[in-house]
């Protein structure tokens, strides 16, 4: 769609009319899923304008009007980037509690595992890290094709909480590893 190309190329005030234009016969023709869809998109612009307060409110609308029609896929990845908004507001435990949302109905086991990481990060971050720590057993204890990434980000949370208990050997084992 050429919102889509246009956001990608950096022209974020065509992409946003057009998602407009999108939105408004969406909802002339009542088609609920095409209006979640380009309040998603809409949402999107706004983040990458570095406008939270408005993605977050149309990624907010899109869970609204499309919570029953947006395929899992969609609504994961509109919860993430909720919980993203969240995360960087300081409201870590909102964070949190929309990550497991998006865990709940997460579809494959790259994007359980990506989840988890954020939220062993999260659990962390809000000082129960013994909750923290064992989200990332569980994470160690799947083998994920793809998540090489997300494992390094994981031994690198790991990290974190060794160094908080005073095990420097570990920590710098799991940031080589992360490497």
């Amino acid at each position: 769609n050429s919102a889509l190309a246009n956001w990608a190329s950096g022209n974020e005030d065509t992409a946003l009319r057009q998602n407009a234009e999108a939105l408004a016969l969406a909802r002339t023709i009542q088609a609920t899923y095409e209006q979640s869809f380009a309040l998603h998109s809409i949402a999107t612009v706004y983040s990458t304008l570095g406008d939270q307060a408005r993605a977050l409110y149309y990624y907010r609308q899109s869970l609204d009007v499309g919570s029953r029609l947006l395929e899992t896929r969609a609504r994961t990845q509109s919860l993430r980037a909720i919980a993203n908004i969240l995360r960087q507001q300081g409201k870590v435990a909102e964070a949190l509690k929309t990550d497991q949302e998006a865990l709940s109905i997460a579809s494959t086991a790259a994007v359980k595992v990506r989840i988890s990481v954020q939220i062993a990060a999260d659990l962390s971050d809000l000082g129960r890290t013994d909750e923290a720590a064992h989200e990332l057993e569980t994470v160690f204890s799947q083998k994920v094709t793809g998540g090489d990434v997300a494992y390094a980000r994981a031994r690198e949370v790991r990290a974190q909480l060794r160094l908080a208990k005073g095990d420097i050997g570990g920590a710098e084992e799991d940031l080589r590893a992360a490497l």
